[in-house]
């Protein structure tokens, strides 16, 4: 019965901050094998941001590993974005799709981080374990024949020490 309440806890626990999870437990004389799948945070672990301000405020470093979710509407930013390690940043986008390729989000839904001013470097640097979701993310626009207004990837993931390891997700995303 205890270890039983230990593997339910852990199991509510994790299917909150991972989306997929096969773990084994080894007892003496007993293997148990769990798997599930999960996108939904808890209620707890989601960060509600509807303004750039607060966009920027919830991907400070104490928010690693967080979920934050910006509703549908058009954020601007003037600096670099970092996503920390393991945060999903989602929009309210809901990307159509016609012949099994997207065609761009349903009217009313897009949620749109757009450079307001020229500034060095990369727009969004997504950290180890990171996910975009449901977002466009706009550049400024630079006329043919014209020099960039800014310098830099509008999305980059890099790493950041000698042998390091990164890998992060961009899901239902307009890049422009």
């Amino acid at each position: 019965p205890v270890l039983t309440q230990t593997v339910r806890q852990w199991i509510a626990k994790a299917a909150r901050l991972i989306p997929f999870v096969i773990a084994l437990f080894f007892v003496p004389g007993v293997m148990i094998t769990v798997g599930f799948s999960s996108t939904r945070p808890a209620p707890d672990d989601i960060i509600h941001a509807r303004t750039a301000e607060e966009l920027v405020a919830a991907l400070g470093a104490h928010n690693t590993g967080r979920h934050i979710r910006l509703q549908s509407g058009d954020y601007a930013v003037n600096h670099p974005l970092i996503v920390p390690d393991g945060t999903v940043l989602e929009g309210a986008g809901v990307m159509q799709v016609e012949n099994g390729l997207p065609t761009g989000f349903q009217p009313g839904s897009a949620t749109t981080i757009r450079v307001a001013s020229g500034f060095a470097g990369d727009v969004i640097t997504l950290g180890n374990g990171s996910v975009l979701s449901g977002l466009r993310l706009e550049d400024l626009k630079t006329v043919p024949g014209s020099t960039p207004q800014r310098a830099g990837n509008v999305i980059a993931v890099g790493s950041r020490v000698p042998s390091d390891v990164v890998s992060a997700e961009i899901r239902d995303c307009e890049v422009i």
